[in-house]
């Protein structure tokens, strides 16, 4: 009973550390990077109105190219009644023939040095070219890495806004995944038939906050074994988590116990020997009930 209580005050504790206040945060609805298109012709620099938080980076403009990744254009121009736009065009039927690997843009906002942020949502206003033809669109994205095809946040069959009547639309960001992120990358691809389907008004929404966390990606980022900093009962689960004895021979055994180190020695600050045998008191026991 006494070695259950320990490990589940262990896992209490982990899940404790997760919950962290930030110091000097900004507001949760700061916008943290927009875009905007305010002119005609290619996207770059002087065809689009930018703006960037304090400790943010992210694209202005100047990396969205015509032809970009399959694409037949990807420009800023028109009537659209809520400012020039811009305008995600292909060539072809990506609707039918939708081909994950081209047909899109990307772009990425990541953290200054010494920053984190906290995802609330990602807001734009999106319009049909034409009334002809199927005009919808997907988007996808991802933390700390490229999207892959299992990260869709939105998928629009048919667009209904028009340009005099675009659609406001928001992506929630706010599950606790978007919270202390370092980076994000998101990809617009179009569904059309035919024509274009376009866009406006990009707003990352969220807060900025120092932090002197490292960046975290793959298995580190699920399974991180932060030392406990309270120094009291630091010391007092030390006491109760001395040694580790495996009471059989198994691939799941072994792989229980590999993990079990790994975890108490990061959250211990110290080096967990295994054991043979129980020789103190204190020891974690693995095993199974035939065992």
């Amino acid at each position: 009973m006494k070695l259950l209580t320990t490990l589940i005050s262990l896992c209490i504790i982990t899940a404790g550390l997760t919950n962290r206040s930030y110091a000097q945060a900004s507001p949760s609805d700061t916008i943290l990077w927009s875009i905007a298109g305010n002119g005609s012709g290619d996207v770059t620099d002087s065809s689009t109105t930018v703006t960037i938080a304090e400790g943010v980076s992210g694209p202005d403009g100047s990396d969205f190219n015509s032809g970009v990744n399959g694409l037949d254009s990807f420009v800023v121009g028109g009537s659209y009644t809520a400012g020039n736009h811009f305008k995600l065009k292909t060539s072809g039927d990506t609707n039918t023939n939708f081909d994950y690997n081209k047909d899109y843009v990307e772009f990425t906002i990541t953290t200054d040095p010494g920053y984190a942020l906290n995802l609330s949502s990602l807001n734009f206003d999106s319009a049909r070219g034409d009334d002809s033809g199927t005009r919808g669109f997907k988007i996808y994205g991802k933390i700390q890495g490229a999207p892959l095809d299992t990260d869709n946040l939105l998928d629009i069959d048919n667009e209904s806004g028009t340009r005099t009547t675009p659609s406001n639309r928001s992506i929630d960001l706010s599950a606790s995944q978007y919270d202390e992120v370092y980076s994000i990358t998101f990809r617009y691809y179009p569904s059309v038939t035919n024509g274009s389907v376009e866009f406006n008004n990009l707003n990352l929404i969220g807060s900025v906050f120092p932090s002197d966390t490292p960046v975290e990606t793959g298995y580190d980022l699920w399974l991180r074994y932060p030392a406990i900093s309270n120094t009291d009962l630091l010391l007092d689960y030390r006491s109760n988590a001395s040694e580790i004895v495996v009471e059989g021979s198994s691939d799941t055994l072994t792989a229980i116990s590999t993990e079990l180190k790994k975890g108490l020695d990061g959250l211990l600050d110290k080096d967990v020997q295994n054991s043979a045998s129980v020789t103190q008191d204190g020891a974690v026991i693995v095993g199974t009930p035939a065992s």
